[in-house]
Formats: structure tokens, sequence, C-alpha cells
């Protein structure tokens, strides 16, 4: 599966990319393509609109916009690991600038598991990952 592929999975499944009549994709009141791939292929011509995409479900999953670089000793003292947890994504996610496709492992905070959860990228409670 393609990026951009996983790209449109994730924004349908954030609901920033809607599908409507005919199987035509639609991000806000942009006309994305009829079908995956002539949406992926929309998207290819337009890396901005990607990106504009990719912020979306990224603001949906609750991920700032723009967070200050860390050293990763900054990021281990802000975040322990028993503030973090693993569950395996369900449906395909933009996180942290990475995509994740359907059975891979993420590790996030309660806050970004309340944010995926509710878009159906990750399943199951809180208390049971690992």
């Amino acid at each position: 599966m393609s990026d951009l592929a996983q790209l449109i999975d994730a924004g349908l499944a954030a609901g920033v990319i809607s599908k409507g009549g005919g199987g035509w994709l639609s991000f806000g009141d942009q006309k994305l393509g009829q079908g995956d791939d002539k949406a992926a292929a929309m998207l290819a011509s337009k890396p901005e609109l990607a990106a504009q995409i990719g912020a979306a479900v990224e603001a949906k999953a609750g991920v700032p916009k723009e967070a200050a670089p860390m050293r990763e000793s900054d990021a281990s003292e802000k975040v322990s690991k028993s503030e973090t947890r693993d569950f395996a994504v369900i449906s395909a996610v933009l996180h942290d600038g990475e995509h994740y496709a359907i059975g891979e492992p993420i590790t996030i905070t309660q806050k970004q598991f309340d944010a995926l959860k509710s878009c159906g990228a990750v399943e199951g409670n809180w208390s049971d990952g690992k």
C-alpha cells in the first residue's frame, strides 16, 4: 500500500476526507477523485494538498502542530514509559509524521490513544495497552 493510499485511509478514518455518492472522495470542498486510486493520483500531483490532509489527520489525533524538537533525554524525562502504552493500529494512521499500517504497533500517550480511538485507528481500552 502506498503512502498516499495510507493517507487517504487515515483521512477517511479521522473524518477529514469524506466519501460521497459514486465513490467521490473530498477534503472539505475540494474533490480528490472518484475512488481511492484517482484520489491518490491527484494527491501525488498536489503534494501541498496531501500535506494539508496529513496535518488535518494529525490535528484530529491530537498531535501538536509544531512541537519543539526534543533531545531523546528530554523526551524520556517528560514522558515516562508508564505514561505510554502499545496498541495495534486497526486503520492506517499518520502519527508524529510516520505512517502506521494496519496491524503495526504504535506507542502512544493516553491523550493520543483517546484521539486515535475516537477516529477508529486503534481499539481496546487504555488499561489493555502494554
